[in-house]
């Protein structure tokens, strides 16, 4: 079992920390040689070091033979701890322990906090652990409505017959899917072309356990 860092932002911290977010996708890395054209692979299953199997059909591509890429985030069973965005009250006193607050709680602490990156977070500071149960290969449109409200979009019933999402461009309840709502999610995250691009993605289903 290994544990490696992984970033979230504030609204996804909250929907984990609700319980509303079990999932969590991730976009192949840039620098892989199939980032600009994701229709030309074929994607065959995992292999015995679970590696990701990519085959390229004839007359794609010069490239001949299998591409095998491991996944960043590990595997089932292995863990991820979560960087947010946070601060330690009691950075400016030598004297004392660190006291960590993250930005996602909202909370009001009485005098002006100095937020910092997640990306700076250390390991101490991790208060959400995560426990990898599945790990599948897909294309980002794939997304099922029920895999994008384990995403954990947020969502909005005026009546019992009728259920809103937020669209996080315009941070209003007003997509009629869970998938429209994660298409604004993703989007907001990783740019405007991002979407229209459909990468592949690692789909990660994880529990939550205590740091």
């Amino acid at each position: 079992m290994k544990e490696r860092p992984i970033l979230f932002t504030g609204p996804m911290v909250r929907a984990i920390l609700d319980g509303r977010k079990t999932q969590t996708r991730r976009a192949f890395s840039k620098k892989l040689i199939f980032d600009d054209r994701p229709d030309a692979f074929k994607f065959r299953g995992f292999d015995d070091e679970g590696r990701a199997v990519f085959f390229v059909p004839p007359n794609e591509m010069l490239l001949i033979g299998p591409i095998n890429i491991k996944s960043p985030y590990g595997l089932p069973g292995d863990r991820l701890w979560v960087r947010e965005t946070w601060a330690d009250l009691n950075a400016d006193f030598s004297n004392m322990g660190p006291q960590y607050v993250y930005r996602a709680d909202g909370q009001d602490y009485g005098a002006p906090v100095t937020w910092r990156p997640s990306i700076h977070m250390p390991r101490a500071a991790c208060r959400l652990l995560l426990d990898i149960s599945d790990l599948r290969v897909q294309r980002l449109h794939d997304i099922s409505e029920e895999d994008a409200i384990a995403e954990g979009v947020s969502s909005f019933m005026p009546g019992p017959l009728q259920t809103f999402y937020r669209n996080y461009l315009t941070c209003k309840f007003q997509c009629l899917t869970a998938v429209a709502s994660f298409q604004s999610l993703w989007t907001k995250i990783n740019g405007p072309e991002s979407w229209a691009k459909n990468p592949w993605v690692w789909t990660i289903k994880f529990k939550r356990i205590q740091p």
